[in-house]
This record gives structure tokens, sequence and C-alpha cells, in this order.
């Protein structure tokens, strides 16, 4: 049975005028509105609906149910305007999400990828996190890095190529040398408390080192260019002082003897510009931020990387009080997975002594669209449909901003304004300027890594680095793409009565939970800073505002540690966690909840007793529509055939009650619009005599054929309706219904 929606008509013009609401496809329905003297609640229509799909109501289907299986004449389709743009945008955007989504998680090698870089992590990033004073750091260099140039397992079995010279480490190449670079800072004036304790004690240094920042960088001063190391012990910079002064000695690697010599003839004295060194000039996040510039040491073999670090530390003195951050950079090659990996180990040396950490670990693939391999040559087809499907999409957006600014007789603002006045038109433009900002950085990326893979030789940690941090933000680029694109199903998925009201609910609770929003997060700011006093100086969860909000969030979900706040302060501890605790999680959360409830409860009121037909009532009335006169076709069909079958049993003469049980066993009687055979003997009995001759049965198969022309011409027209709902072209990402 087709799902119907009867016009009420009992209700008068100026009553239906006076309740008159907008649905969420933006057509009118009736409603009692809130406050109505409508006291009973009866179930709505689109309950009806529902329970009828759900075979709950069969036995009031069936009374709705014409004998052809057609809509009754009062019955109205609101959608009917709707479907086409429906169907074709939906269906274009499920290959558009489909493809996108394939190319970004199918075509990834996530997993040798993650497994890469879990490599590293346990040879290396795991042993980072023990230094915690200057003296783990130097025991950090000796151990875990200088075994990135050691020999490995595979090397001492003799594994590797015969007259391969490369480095390698558990079958990785090494790309380059293992980079170590220090940042350093200028001296700059005491705070007043050690300035009197300078006063009392002339031998005190009379300067401090500060927290980093670029104004600070020692590297970075105004004569840039001549600077070289200065130690923190003296104000003046060892260009400036003999070499006996200057109080260098270096091991020689042929005799072992020490020898001295000018630290300004070392490379590692002299600071090196981020353009020489290849590194971005994008500043690197640890806790601050970081210049691409430094002094820097290169290790190549074990045997000279411990010779050197040997000097550095006991004969150099290379890090001291100025040192602010010292950065490990290496990369290597796994031929078997094709994929270059890009490290940067950061030993952070605070002001006041203790060393932060960070590890970053990016895996590269600089050759993605090989036509060598399958994966490469998918890659690339899908990523041209990609681009084709994204010029389509733009062409249609522009041409409906061009149909809003005509409509606004070419008032440009006006027109625009009308156009992004819709959510959908904003969040479709939203989700194209996503993407060219995508492709643009693909596109840098691609010419980066192009530029390569024509200069082998010229693949080293520095030419990595700049690559690998634009290849992060491409993936943090399209992680937020992801989701922005998969939230736009949200707009073809309110194609039924529930959806439609769950969704009208939410925007119509947008502006009180903004409202809500706004009061919350001025309570919990209020508690990050109460917590950031009371516990600031014990616990790294409220060491910053930042990570006191962090952690008030943490605790909304019932993550906190209630020992260490105790701990941290024995009386405000418990009555900080306590009180936060009912007032935002007991008392603020169920505001929202409430706002929600309020809401929904409006719009269901607002429903009830509607006539609304969803997308979803459409096209299941179609569907049942078409599929009811097909099933009538061939019942008229075989009703056909067997009235043939009992005429020539019956030598072409039928008797009343012959015709009386055939009508009824068969349940035709609708085809002659009547329910009494003797209605039917009275039409075609035109002798009188109680019995059908052949003649007269000639005429009952003219009116069964009739019917049989009838309902082919109506499921002719039914499928012409169903191929015209998928032919007109859809907007920009959908168009607009």
């Amino acid at each position: 049975m087709p799902l119907t929606r009867k016009r009420a008509g009992s209700t008068s013009g100026s009553s239906r005028a006076g309740s008159r609401q907008v649905s969420p496809d933006g057509s009118p329905i009736n409603s009692p509105g809130r406050g109505s003297d409508v006291s009973p609640r009866k179930k709505s229509k689109g309950a009806k609906v529902m329970d009828s799909f759900r075979g709950l109501r069969e036995e009031d289907a069936d009374k709705e149910e014409d004998w052809d299986g057609s809509d009754s004449e009062d019955s109205v389709d609101p959608n009917q305007h709707r479907l086409k743009p429906w169907f074709l945008g939906t269906s274009k955007y499920i290959i558009f999400i489909v493809t996108f989504t394939f190319i970004q998680i199918g075509l990834r090698p996530t997993g040798d990828m993650r497994q890469f870089t879990s490599l590293w992590d346990l040879a290396i990033g795991n042993s980072l996190e023990s230094v915690v004073f200057v003296d783990n750091l130097w025991t950090f260099l000796n151990g875990p890095v200088v075994s990135l140039v050691s020999s490995d397992y595979f090397q001492s079995i003799e594994a590797y190529w015969p007259g391969d010279e490369n480095a390698y480490i558990y079958g990785n190449r090494r790309m380059g040398s293992i980079r170590l670079r220090q940042v350093r800072v200028k001296g700059s004036s005491c705070q007043p408390t050690q300035t009197r304790f300078i006063q009392q004690d002339s031998s005190l240094p009379p300067i401090c080192y500060p927290q980093y920042s670029l104004d600070s960088d020692e590297g970075l001063s105004l004569v840039w260019k001549n600077t070289t190391y200065t130690r923190s012990q003296t104000s003046t910079a060892l260009r400036d002082l003999s070499c006996e002064e200057q109080g260098c000695f270096q091991t020689d690697p042929d005799t072992g003897n020490v020898t001295a010599v000018c630290c300004t003839d070392l490379r590692h004295f002299n600071y090196v510009r981020d353009t020489d060194l290849n590194e971005s000039s994008v500043p690197f996040l640890a806790s601050r931020y970081y210049w691409g510039g430094g002094y820097v040491v290169d290790l190549v073999n074990e045997t000279q990387s411990r010779r050197d670090l040997h000097d550095l530390r006991n004969l150099q003195d290379w890090i001291d009080l100025k040192t602010r951050a010292v950065f490990v950079d290496f990369s290597f090659y796994n031929a078997n997975l094709d994929l270059f990996v890009v490290a940067r180990l950061v030993v952070e040396l605070l002001p006041s002594g203790k060393c932060l950490t960070q590890k970053t670990f990016r895996v590269i693939q600089l050759n993605r669209y090989s036509l060598d391999t399958n994966s490469g040559t998918v890659l690339l087809a899908c990523q041209l449909i990609m681009s084709i499907m994204l010029v389509w999409y733009t062409r249609d957006l522009l041409m409906l901003m061009y149909a809003d600014v005509k409509a606004t007789r070419w008032r440009i603002f006006k027109g625009l304004k009308l156009h992004f006045s819709t959510f959908w038109n904003a969040f479709d433009f939203i989700i194209l300027l996503l993407f060219y900002v995508v492709c643009g950085i693909t596109a840098l990326n691609e010419m980066e890594a192009g530029d390569l893979l024509e200069n082998l030789d010229s693949i080293d940690s520095s030419s990595l680095q700049t690559l690998g941090f634009w290849a992060t933000q491409e993936r943090n680029m399209l992680g937020v793409l992801a989701l922005v694109v998969w939230l736009k199903i949200f707009r073809y998925v309110t194609i039924t009565v529930r959806l439609e009201r769950l969704f009208m609910s939410l925007a119509r609770a947008t502006p009180d939970l903004i409202t809500y929003l706004f009061l919350f997060a001025l309570w919990m700011y209020a508690f990050s800073v109460a917590g950031i006093l009371m516990f600031g100086n014990e616990l790294d969860e409220f060491s910053d505002a930042g990570m006191a909000i962090l952690t008030c969030n943490r605790v909304m979900f019932g993550e906190f540690d209630f020992d260490g706040l105790y701990r941290a302060n024995r009386v405000l501890g418990w009555m900080w966690l306590f009180g936060f605790s009912w007032t935002a999680i007991i008392i603020l959360l169920n505001f929202f909840v409430a706002i929600l409830c309020e809401v929904y409860a409006q719009v269901m009121e607002e429903y009830e007793g509607t006539d609304h037909v969803s997308i979803m009532d459409s096209i299941l009335n179609k569907a049942v529509k078409l599929l009811g006169l097909r099933n009538s076709a061939k019942q008229v069909a075989a009703l056909e055939e067997k009235f043939t079958m009992m005429e020539n049993d019956e030598g072409g003469i039928v008797s009343k009650v012959m015709l009386q049980e055939f009508l009824a066993k068969e349940g035709a009687f609708e085809i002659f619009d009547t329910t009494e055979v003797t209605e039917v003997m009275a039409r075609f009995d035109k002798s009188g005599d109680g019995r059908l001759q052949p003649d007269e049965m000639k005429a009952i198969r003219e009116v069964i054929k009739m019917k049989k022309k009838e309902l082919d011409d109506k499921i002719a027209v039914a499928e012409e309706e169903e191929v015209e709902n998928r032919g007109p072209r859809g907007g920009a990402l959908g168009r607009r219904f």
C-alpha cells in the first residue's frame, strides 16, 4: 500500500491560517501550537505512517488502499520538487565522500607508517624521557644517539650488501649525518634580588640568562653575520679573545693526544644561519618557539662521534648556562616500505635547571604517485576523479552564487549575503575552501619531493625536516577536512520525520546552548584560575592556564587524581574537587540536558496532529505505488487468462452462479466497480436469460483488457517520473532543496 497523507477537511480556512507553522522543509504545517486548548494527545499522522511501514496498522492501511495500488485522489506529495535534487545530490555526494575516504584511508600506508615510527620511538624515543638534568643529556648523547651511527646486528653478521658503503641501522639507510644543534641566549640584567647579592659579593656574575625568546637568541643579534659563541662566564665573544683565552682543546684522531686549538676555528663554535643549514625558517615548538639556526655538530661514525662528544663535554664546555635547547636531528630510509622517517629530538634546558624533552617522528612518502606500482596508479586515478568532482562542485557553487546575485538585481553584496544566509551554502563554501588549501599544500609538497628525488644526494635530515613539517600540516588539514566532509552527510540523512524533529530541535536550541556555553566557560575558567593558584606549584596539571582548563575538562568526565590534589593542598584540594564536581557536573551539565529536552518537547508538540510528509515518506509512497501497480497488472493478466480458461471449459456460456464463484474467488469485483454479481449480469447479460453468451463474454474480456491497458499506462507514467527524479543536476556538493 502506498503511504498516504490525507488532507484534513474539517478545519476552516481561518483556523488553519491562525495555527499555520513552518516545517523543516519550509512548507506550512498545521499545528495546535504551544498553549492550545487541544488537550487530547492523539497519534500524529507521521507516527501512523511509521506504524504502517512497520506493519503495525495493516487493517487501517487496507481501508485506504485502492485495488489498483494508486493513491487516493486527494493525496498530495509536497516533496515532489525536493525529490529530484535530493536523490542526485545524495548520490553524487556519496560518490564524492567514498572516493575521498578511500584515498585518505584505503590508499594511505597508515599501518606501515605507524610501524616505522614505533621502531624509532622504541630505539631512541623512550630513552629521551630519562633526560631530566644536563648530566642525563650527555649520557643520552653518548648512549642511544651514538648507537645510531654504531654497528648493529646485521652489520656484525655481514648481512648488508657487499660494496655498499652507506650506513644502515636494522636495514634502514641513514640519510646524511646525525646533527646536534644548540640554541643559546644572550645575557641580560639580573633581577633586583640578584643585584643585591652582587652588591654584597663582587665575585658573583653580573649577568643572568633568561627564558628563550627570538629577541634573546644569541645568533639573531644585530651583528649576527659575525656572531660567534660567547661563554656564560664572560660577556666577551670568543672572536675577541686570543686562542689561549678561548680555552678550547681537542683530541688528535691519530695519536689521541690533547692539543690546544682556537675555538673560533671549530664549526660548532660559530653560529650557522637557518638558510645555510637548509632548515625551515618556521619556528619549531617544544615549550617555546626556536629558530632554525644554531651551533652545529655532525656525527658521522661511532669513533668520531664518541671522540667529539668527549671533547665537547670535557675539553670545550660546549653546553653551559646560556644553552636553552639542544636538537638531535636524523633521518632514515626503508627500501622495503619506500618510506623516509625524519626525527627531531628536543631537550630544553630551562632557566630553573630542569630539562624538558619532546620527540617528533615524521614519516614521508616522496613518490606517492608512482605509475610503476598498482597503488600509485590507483591513487592517481582516484585523485583525478576527485579533481573533476571538485571542479564540478566549484562550478555549481559559482552558478548558485551568480543566481542569487542576479535575483538581487546585480547587487553583489546583497546577493552574497542572500546566498550565505543559508547554512548549508556557507558550509559548502568552507568545504571547497579547505579543499583548495589542501590542494595548494599538496602541490608544494610534491614539487619539493620532486626536487629531492632528482638530486638524491641532497636528501638529509635538514631537507626532510621542512618537507616533513608541511606533510604534517597537510595531514592536519585533511583531518579537519574529513571532519567537515562527513558532517555534511547530515544534510542528506534528515529524510524521516524523526530525524527532521531531531535536527530541528538542535537548530532551535543553538541560541540557548551558546548562552549556556558562555556561562559554562566562565565557570570552568574561574575554577581553572583557582586551581593554578592552589596547586600550580605542585602539580603539572595546573602549571598554566591551558593545562588547568584541560584538567577541569577531564574532571568533568571522572578522570582526576584525588590523592595528588590532597597532597598539594590538604585543606583546599578536596574542597576544589567537590565544588567543581557538584556545580559543573551535577548542576550545569543538567542545564544542558534540560535545554535540549525542552526544545525537543516543543518540536514534538508542533509536529503533533500535522500532515507533514518527509522525503522518506515520499520515496516509500512512490515505491509502494509502483509496486502496487505492477502487482495489479500481473493480477489482471492472470485474471484474463483464467477467465478465458473458464469460458472454454463451459463451452463459451457462463451462468450467474459460476460467474459469482469465479469473481469472489479471484477478488475481481473491483474491476467492474461493483461488489454484486447481479450488477455484473445486468450490465453484460443483454439477452436476459441469466447466462452470458459468447458475444457477451467478449464484452467482459474487453473491459478486462481496458483495465490492463490503464494499469500499463499508469506504470509507464510512474517509471517515467522515477527516471525524472534522477535526471536533473544537483548543485554545489548537492543542490539546495
